[in-house]
């Protein structure tokens, strides 16, 4: 018996050596993010000299308390404050229980758009809650802007 347990440890050991030393030990390649904002700004959809400034109305809303089962919709308005056309390049959300919609065309400097978004509680647990949208655009200083919105989720 004392055999039996004496090899199944050198077979483990065995096994433990064979996955380290197995491992892929190629290098993982980052990017720097002044060079990721250099890409973009090199990119096909914008130049630099296409860049333009955005101004959040309100970028993070409290909802305070919501019952679950229903939709809300949220609005977060904008404004073009630079000297070029926006361009909303992409909008990513952190849960499928956020939807949203964004302006099609550039918003025209000095005007005004707005980013909707739909939050959907069914089947969701009662309780606090923030979501982020994140949203890049072709704007000065960095392309993203995150907006969010928190509430309580209570019962009926």
């Amino acid at each position: 018996m004392k055999f039996i347990f004496v090899m199944v440890r050198y077979i483990f050991a065995l096994l433990i050596l064979f996955l380290f030393f197995s491992c892929n030990e190629e290098e993982t390649q980052s990017v720097e993010p002044s060079e990721f904002l250099s890409e973009y700004a090199n990119s096909k959809k914008v130049a630099p000299e296409d860049f333009t400034s955005l101004e959040w109305k309100q970028p993070h809303i409290d909802l305070g308390k919501m019952v679950r089962g229903g939709d809300k919709d949220i609005e977060f308005p904008f404004k073009n404050t630079g000297d070029k056309p926006l361009i909303i390049d992409s909008v990513i959300v952190t849960c499928g229980c956020t939807l949203f919609n964004i302006p099609k065309e550039p918003i025209k400097p000095g005007k005004k758009g707005k980013i909707m978004v739909r939050f959907v509680s069914k089947d969701l647990p009662l309780a606090m809650m923030e979501r982020h949208v994140y949203v890049k655009a072709n704007t000065t200083g960095s392309p993203y802007h995150t907006l969010s919105f928190k509430l309580e989720l209570v019962d009926k």
